[in-house]
């Protein structure tokens, strides 16, 4: 199951809800998760692939603009 590891998964899975085992459907999750919404994910039941997980590590600097707001109409200057 490597090759599911960039992938995002939508299908069916079994989680440990509280004390109890029970079904889940129409779950958005990754191969690699160990948990579902605060549940323990016990099996794999059924999936599909619907994307790919972003790869980007870096961010963009911003630089702060230096406009400034007309009061009247609320345009930049």
């Amino acid at each position: 199951m490597n090759d599911l590891e960039n992938y995002v998964l939508f299908g069916t899975l079994k989680v440990k809800d509280n004390k109890k085992i029970i079904k889940k459907e129409n779950c958005v999750f990754s191969i690699n998760d160990k948990y579902y919404k605060k549940n323990e994910i016990i099996e794999v039941l059924d999936y599909k692939k619907v994307g790919l997980k972003n790869k980007t590590n870096a961010f963009t600097e911003v630089k702060a603009s230096n406009e400034t707001r007309n009061k009247i109409t609320g345009a930049y200057e």
